[in-house]
């Protein structure tokens, strides 16, 4: 299993936070809020569950240097009205990169398929907490959900990553090119029913409360 870095204290109490307040405080509907993430592919498996045959002990062994395994980065949203969006990023993100990114997949010409009075959610990476994408938010009048770190459990998205990830390999199945995984990763993303988004949104309010029970520790979601 891909190893996770262990909860600060810091990051166990802001966690336990966000869930008392939206929950003792639930003026913010889930269901206006767009939840986003990126995700690496690889041609051959995912970076969750990485093993090497080795025949010389005649055992399964770790991968240790997943980021050697060739690959594409895609970027994706998701809507409680069913719209959803997704990007192949093709170089590092950098907070440039990303504000280009979201002007073009998500609010340029897309303003009137996004949920009226929309939040939109992501998590605390570099180019996400950048003081210019912070800039680039507020010259858009757009409200961004203050998000707690290390929560993967909380968003949404990688649930529908999960789902994909199971079609995208599923028997076994590599690919030859990347462009053949972006073409997978993509319809399988695009394909996604509205019943299965309607339920994740509707999990929500059960996995802040599992996060108080676990006095913010992670969450099996």
């Amino acid at each position: 299993m891909k190893k996770l870095p262990k909860l600060s204290p810091s990051a166990i109490a802001k966690r336990l936070a966000f869930a008392k307040h939206h929950l003792e405080n639930p003026d913010l509907s889930w269901t206006r809020v767009i939840f986003s993430d990126e995700k690496k592919w690889n041609l051959c498996g995912n970076d969750g569950y990485v093993s090497i045959w080795k025949e010389e002990t005649q055992e399964y062994t770790y991968d240790e240097d997943v980021r050697r395994r060739p690959g594409i980065m895609v970027w994706g949203a998701i809507c409680a009205n069913g719209t959803a969006f997704i990007s192949l990023l093709q170089k590092k993100i950098n907070a440039t990169y990303y504000q280009d990114m979201l002007d073009k997949v998500v609010f340029d010409d897309n303003r009137g398929d996004l949920p009226e009075n929309f939040v939109f959610q992501q998590d605390n990476a570099p180019a996400h907490v950048a003081a210019t994408t912070r800039t680039f938010f507020d010259q858009r009048s757009i409200p961004v959900l203050d998000w707690p770190p290390y929560s993967p459990d909380l968003n949404i998205i990688e649930n529908i990553w999960g789902i994909i990830s199971k079609k995208v390999y599923e028997g076994g199945k590599s690919y030859n090119t990347c462009d053949e995984l972006w073409e997978s990763v993509s319809n399988h993303f695009l394909s996604i029913s509205n019943e299965v988004i309607q339920n994740l949104f509707r999990s929500i309010p059960a996995r802040l409360v599992r996060v108080i029970e676990l006095g913010g520790k992670r969450t099996q979601y």
